[in-house]
């Protein structure tokens, strides 16, 4: 018998999503059955723990990048290594992929390369909020507010989003 994907269902007023779901599409992003699996079953829980990497990362975004313009190596590779294992937990690996490249960087004192990481790792959370406002879209306001915020600020420093 096979069992079915509670993520199937997840958004039933965008079909595509869980087609998209079911076909992995989003599998880079955020590996939901994984997420799904490790909080036992619990949607709630799932969604719980969503909102609150979600309220953390635009935090530890902000002070990687103050870390970065400080030049602080290690401070850099501390927030770095804090932002993936926080994306390990939730089973974003491109987040966690991204961040294990700065944290490396720091951790060899070569800062001349992380803000070209960095680049990488907010396109990645860019990423993450697509997925996830595609999968619980009344939930991920918190996620979309942080990115925008994040472009406008970047858009204000001359720098493109």
């Amino acid at each position: 018998m096979t069992e079915r994907s509670p993520f199937n269902t997840i958004n039933a007023a965008n079909p595509s999503t869980a087609v998209q779901l079911s076909n992995g599409l989003f599998d880079d992003v955020l590996d939901l059955q994984g997420l799904h699996d490790r909080c036992m079953g619990n949607l709630d829980l799932v969604q719980r723990v969503l909102d609150k990497f979600e309220k953390r990362l635009p935090d530890e975004l902000a002070e990687l990048e103050c870390s970065l313009e400080l030049e602080d190596s290690e401070k850099v590779a501390q927030v770095a290594h804090r932002i993936k294992g926080n994306s390990s937990n939730v089973s974003a690996a491109g987040l966690r992929q991204a961040a294990a490249e700065i944290e490396a960087m720091g951790r060899a004192g070569q800062l001349s390369e992380v803000p070209l990481l960095l680049d990488d790792l907010q396109e990645q959370w860019r990423r993450y909020v697509v997925c996830r406002n595609a999968i619980w879209p009344s939930s991920g306001g918190a996620a979309a507010s942080a990115v925008n915020a994040a472009q406008r600020n970047a858009e204000s420093a001359g720098a493109s989003p």
